[in-house]
């Protein structure tokens, strides 16, 4: 199953403790990776994000990854939430990212992808990083090549900057697209990211239009398996593998793999 990723919707504000995305007519079918990308920012504060909740009560990994703009952290933070294999959410339902301050601005973009692997956590924790900054050009390379082959790599920049801030998409290191759409308030707090499925080391560096304070974040998530008997590295025989003949059953052979 080919990799899709689909808006879910944005939201920004000046103050509040916690902000709501609602999901549209389409819904988020169940079986998804929810992906909630966030600028958070409090002027003389270091929040940070708190949790991220929905209507469907998924299970999110809020805040895997994060960084402060500048490595300050009066300067707030961007991160990177998801929830795996997800609950269906439906027209009117909320996702809700909250700050650990009061009176915070708050910037969210989510989005979903289907052909992520559903039967334990897909995420490629190694290639994953951060970098952060101040200039117009934030830029981060994958700690590595992705394990699995084809899989989907999302980068996002958080800013202490306007949203009336000009974003250019990285187009030199990979074709990098949208979804997480790029939102942020009227002040200190935007969020604007891509993403591409690839299986190289990739860097993902936007420009901005005016040098701010950012931190630049990748998330690298496994594919579902290929259908058909696939081979991958963790189904190689080792030791631990034991291959004999059936008694009784006509010498027929059998496999058995045992959990490492």
């Amino acid at each position: 199953m080919p990799i899709s990723v689909t808006n879910i919707g944005t939201n920004s504000t000046t103050s509040a403790t916690s902000l709501a995305v609602t999901v549209g007519a389409g819904g988020v079918p169940a079986g998804s990776l929810i992906v909630v990308c966030a600028e958070i920012f409090k002027l003389g504060s270091s929040p940070n994000i708190n949790t991220v909740v929905d209507t469907a009560t998924n299970s999110y990994n809020a805040g895997r990854i994060s960084g402060h703009p500048n490595n300050v952290g009066t300067n707030g933070e961007g991160s990177i939430s998801y929830a795996f294999n997800c609950l269906a959410l439906a027209n009117t339902n909320t996702i809700t990212a909250s700050s650990t301050a009061t009176a915070s601005q708050i910037a969210v973009s989510a989005f979903y992808a289907t052909g992520i692997q559903t039967s334990s956590d897909p995420i490629n924790a190694f290639p994953s990083t951060v970098a952060a900054g101040s200039s117009a050009t934030p830029s981060v390379q994958l700690a590595g090549v992705p394990l699995v082959a084809g899989s989907l790599v999302i980068g996002a920049v958080g800013t202490n900057g306007p949203n009336t801030d000009t974003f250019t998409q990285d187009s030199t290191n990979g074709a990098w697209a949208t979804p997480p759409i790029r939102v942020g308030t009227a002040v200190d707090a935007t969020i604007a990211g891509g993403f591409l499925v690839t299986s190289a080391q990739v860097t993902y560096a936007p420009t901005l239009g005016t040098s701010r304070p950012w931190t630049d974040m990748t998330i690298v998530f496994k594919p579902a398996p290929s259908v058909g008997g696939q081979i991958t590295a963790s189904m190689i025989v080792t030791c631990e593998d034991l291959l004999r003949v059936t008694p009784g059953a006509g010498n027929q052979l059998t496999w058995w793999r045992y959990p490492r």
